[in-house]
C-alpha cells in the first residue's frame, strides 16, 4: 500500500528463494508480513528458427562447390538462444543438398528449419583435338 493506493503494475525481478513481503500504511505502519516463496518456471516454449533463403551455386573445386555463402538464419525465443547450428559441410556435391540448422534456447528446447543448396557444374567443358594425324 503506498497512501492507499494498491501498486499492482509495479515488477519485481528476484531470483527463487522465500523472501519476506511487508506491507505498510500511509504512515508508513507496519501492518502485515508474509513469506513468499518464488520457485523459477521451466520454460517448455520452443525457440523459433527460419532458414536463409536457398542457395544456387556452381562447382570450384572438382566436382564440388566450397566457400558457399549460406546466409544467416532468424531465431528469437521467450528467455534466451543458447546455440545455433547447421550440418552444413564444407565442400557442396553436385546436386541438391537439403541444411538442416537447429536452435537451442537456454532451457534446452530446440527448433529446426532448412535450406536447400543446389550446385550445378558451371563450367565449360574443354575440347582437345588429336592434331597428330593418328588416330
Amino acid at each position: 500500500m503506498n497512501g492507499g493506493a494498491f501498486q499492482a503494475d509495479n515488477t519485481f525481478t528476484v531470483g527463487a528463494g522465500t523472501y519476506t513481503v511487508t506491507v505498510k500504511d500511509a504512515n508508513n505502519c507496519t501492518v502485515a508480513t508474509a513469506p513468499v516463496t518464488v520457485t523459477s518456471a521451466a520454460d517448455n516454449i520452443k525457440p523459433t528458427i527460419t532458414a536463409p533463403a536457398n542457395v544456387t551455386a556452381c562447382t570450384n573445386s572438382g566436382c564440388t562447390a566450397t566457400g558457399v555463402m549460406l546466409g544467416v538464419p532468424v531465431t528469437a525465443d521467450n528467455c534466451s538462444i543458447a546455440s545455433v547450428t547447421s550440418n552444413a559441410p564444407a565442400a557442396f556435391p553436385l546436386g541438391a543438398t537439403t541444411v538442416i540448422w537447429t536452435v537451442t534456447d537456454g532451457s534446452g528446447n530446440t527448433a529446426t528449419a532448412t535450406q536447400t543448396v543446389s550446385v550445378t557444374d558451371c563450367t565449360v567443358p574443354t575440347i582437345y583435338i588429336n592434331q597428330s594425324g593418328c588416330g
